[in-house]
Parts: C-alpha cells; structure tokens; sequence
C-alpha cells in the first residue's frame, strides 16, 4: 500500500506543476514528435450504454514526451449520455514508461461545475485510484477476482482492519456507494474515464497503439490495462453513470 501511495503523489503532482527545468535540454533529450494520433471523429460509442463522446481531435495533436520518456495528452470532450443531454468535460493523461512503473493518470474537469477528479492506475500493485490530488478512494484487484477497498490520503498508512473486501466487481462497485469521493463524481466525468479506459494504452515511448477510435460495443475492440484488470468493475461504473441502472445489462450481480 505505502508503495502505490508514493508513487501516486509523485505521479499527480507532475500533472500540476513546472519544475522549470531547461527547456532547451529537454528538447535535445527527446526526439521530436512527428506522427499525432487520431483521436478525432468518434472517440467512444456505446448502444448499450447510449454514450457518445466526440471533440477530442486536439487530444493527439498535444501529445508531449517528457526527457524520461513519458508522454502527456490533454484535450477537451464533448460527452452525450442519453437522457442526461451533453456536457464538455476537460481531460489530461499522463503515462509513465514500463521501466517507471507503467502509471497511469487521468484528471477530468467537469466544465459546467468546474469538477475535479483524479483517476490513477498503477499496474504494479494493480490498483485503481478514485479522488482528488491528496487522496481517494483504492481498490485493489486481487488474482482470484475479488477487490479490497480503502480511503486514504497519499502519503498516509493504513491500518489493515480499515479495508473491505469485496468478492467480485459487482460488489466493489456497491462498496464505492459509500464513498462521497465516487458518488459525487459526474457522470459526464465517470463516462469519459471509462472511455479512455476502453482504449490501448500508448507506449510511454511510442504513440500507435492508441490510433484510431476504439467502440466497446465491438467484441474486436481490446480495452487498455484498466478495464482488462477491472472489467467487471469499468462496466458497473459505466451502468452508473449512463444512469440506466438494473437495466444496464452490462453489470449485473453474479
């Protein structure tokens, strides 16, 4: 647990701030970018969950590799839930390379409420983050399925006993029920994580593998690391957010 923390801090504060480092030496460090991805047209698609998200053409066109090889993105989306209307929702990725662990981070910016969530997965300790710059919600993935949950700060250690334990993602999703740092999320925010998270994560040190729009609906469409490790987890979150609730047959109880 102390692990992951650490590295989250670490990973959420480059999101925020500029070191002020020579510019000019990072640029000889890192070859210049001449390909962008394409991330325009349709980003996601989904029937099931009457989702659409679009407007993410500058997404690949601000890809920016940093001297250690990891690659920031950031653009702003227009999300459509059906029966909830359309939203514009800010977001910013960060990854890190195989050899600095792997992280993950997505920041989404309601534009309509001005709401900040931080969303971070770590491979290392396959985990995912649910929050804010200090701290959220965990959820660890387990190998036989099942999932621990915990609240914490960063850099704060935990006591064992604090954690609940879950048998499945259906259940991990009914424990974030009791956390106000998920439950207050927008929906609008909660789609778009879960349509980035349906899409091949990059390679810190190549961009191809996110090309082209990824549709969940399509049984050819691989997802990245989060939701092959949270799959069953991903979807209750996205029946939340697409407000369809039991009748979202993408999370239903085991």
């Amino acid at each position: 647990m102390k692990s992951l923390l650490s590295a989250s801090v670490l990973a959420l504060m480059a999101l925020g701030c500029d070191d002020g480092a020579d510019e000019s030496a990072a640029d000889a460090a890192v070859p210049p970018v001449t390909d962008k991805l394409d991330t325009g047209g349709t980003y996601f698609e989904s029937l099931t969950l009457g989702a659409k998200v679009t407007g993410l053409e500058e997404l690949g066109e601000s890809i920016e590799y940093a001297p250690d090889g990891s690659i920031e993105l950031d653009g702003e989306a227009v999300v459509e839930i059906e029966g909830q209307g359309k939203r514009a929702v800010l977001m910013l990725l960060s990854f890190d390379t195989v050899a600095n662990g792997g992280r993950q981070t997505l920041l989404t910016v309601d534009l309509e409420t001005d709401e900040e969530r931080v969303m971070h997965y770590e491979p290392e300790d396959n985990a995912l983050v649910i929050g804010d710059m200090e701290g959220g919600v965990f959820l660890f993935g387990n190998p036989d399925g099942s999932y621990d949950v915990v609240t914490s700060l960063f850099e704060e250690d935990v006591d064992d006993a604090l954690f609940e334990h879950a048998e499945d993602g259906y259940a991990a999703w009914q424990l974030l029920q009791e956390y106000n740092q998920f439950t207050s999320t927008s929906n609008f925010s909660l789609m778009l994580a879960y349509a980035a998270a349906q899409r091949l994560a990059p390679d810190a040190r190549g961009i191809g593998e996110l090309s082209g729009p990824k549709a969940v609906d399509s049984p050819s469409s691989p997802g990245d690391p989060i939701c092959r490790a949270f799959a069953d987890l991903c979807d209750c979150i996205a029946c939340q957010a697409s407000g369809k609730g039991a009748a979202c047959s993408l999370c239903e109880a085991p």
